[in-house]
């Protein structure tokens, strides 16, 4: 049986390089074949062990097994440019407090009516986990187009990266995008303070983003007037899964008069152009990642070109910790398991990992969502390597546990 399914393996090789030159100008159609052959020598039928993964080759969907499960073909629409606008991705798992974060985008806006949110919600049955339970206006903003939703069940939940993909599918052509999780609180005039600190790199190709603060923290800067913020760094050793550790640190303004150039971004509360989406649109084959989604989505940024920068006044606070809310690790018991599957997919696009290590559905479209031609991975490894520690800190902030979303 051994000698049998070598000889058919040797076959299949043959038949995917014959393939390769046939359809070599359809290389999704190329993927398609492959994974069907492939599937088909060296998968057990023993129903324990055969994989689940299946290829159409019409509609190029992939289901991948549990881990990743259903993706389907999207690609970002053509919209009109619409300045001053903001879009704000915002996932959120279970989570009793996102009635108030929505609720404070526009409360506490100078203009709400240019915000649009675009929230996904992965609930139980429970009702107090709505985004909108408590929030008298959305139903009116809702129809008015300012809020977008997309509801999956908490029993389809695949981790933070799957929700803020699907949330990137309803931004329609918003000036900025500021993504943050779903326990955000705001300050009085957030949208403008955060645009006018944009418009002060004098970069277009600026990217805004840091660790808010806790609401300890920035009660704090408050009654200081601002004379700390939060900027972002790496460890200069190796942390979870052996890749860099992105930290948020506490540093004085000083004479600093625009935001703080950085190498790397948080998840919780990052602000793009929104065209970014045309160049580098969100992997939906990190399922389960959470750890490790924020390097490397700093990486693609700056490969694409754009730079990134800590603001010097913060706009929001987070709310970390949350040790006795849902966690999506801890009910979905394949978490761990697929988490370090993701993981492995990143370490392949930093080329940290050889593809014989990375499973098969978490190779799938790697190069189409890897990094960009700008910029060199090799020149960031350098860079992100040389802004190790940085002097000057005074305390680390807050920063969320595996599991938090």
């Amino acid at each position: 049986m051994y000698y049998w399914r070598l000889l058919c393996a040797v076959v299949v090789v043959l038949l995917v390089l014959v393939l390769i030159l046939v359809v070599g100008k359809d290389k999704d159609s190329t993927r398609v074949h492959m994974v069907n052959l492939v599937n088909q020598v060296f998968v057990h039928k023993d129903k324990k062990h055969k994989s689940d993964l299946v290829a159409k080759g019409g509609s190029h969907e992939l289901v991948v097994g549990k881990c990743i499960g259903a993706v389907e073909e999207w690609k970002v629409g053509e919209y009109l440019d619409k300045p001053g606008t903001i879009f704000v991705s915002v996932a959120s798992y279970r989570d009793d407090e996102c009635t108030d974060t929505v609720s404070a985008l526009f409360d506490m806006a100078d203009n709400p009516e240019d915000i649009f949110v675009g929230v996904v919600q992965q609930n139980s049955k429970d009702a107090t986990e709505d985004c909108f339970d408590r929030c008298p206006s959305c139903a009116k903003r809702k129809r008015s187009g300012n809020i977008r939703v997309t509801n999956f069940s908490h029993l389809e939940a695949k981790g933070p990266t799957f929700a803020r993909y699907h949330a990137s599918k309803l931004w329609r052509g918003e000036e900025f995008y500021l993504q943050i999780d779903s326990h955000i609180k705001f300050e009085q005039g957030w949208d403008t303070t955060m645009i006018e600190q944009i418009r002060d790199t004098n970069d277009p190709d600026a990217v805004l983003g840091h660790y808010p603060p806790s609401e300890k923290q920035i009660h704090d800067m408050r009654e200081t007037g601002f004379k700390e913020f939060v900027t972002m760094t790496t460890t200069s050793t190796p942390g979870v899964d052996g890749l860099p550790e992105i930290k948020g640190e506490v540093k004085q303004v000083g004479n600093r008069s625009t935001p703080d150039p950085v190498y790397v971004m948080g998840a919780n509360l990052i602000c793009f152009p929104g065209r970014v989406l045309y160049d580098m649109s969100f992997d939906p084959y990190l399922s389960y990642l959470f750890f490790g989604e924020e390097l490397l989505f700093s990486a693609r940024l700056w490969t694409h070109g754009y730079n990134m920068y800590a603001p010097l006044k913060a706009f929001a606070s987070h709310h970390y910790g949350r040790d006795d809310k849902p966690k999506y690790s801890t009910d979905h018991k394949e978490a761990e398991q697929c988490r370090k599957q993701a993981v492995q997919r990143v370490k392949y696009m930093f080329g940290l990992a050889e593809a014989q290590h990375v499973h098969p559905d978490y190779l799938i479209e790697v190069e189409k969502y890897g990094m960009g031609k700008k910029r060199k991975l090799s020149d960031y490894l350098s860079l992100i390597g040389k802004k190790g520690k940085k002097p000057g800190v005074r305390k680390n902030t807050e920063k969320p546990k595996s599991g938090v979303e």
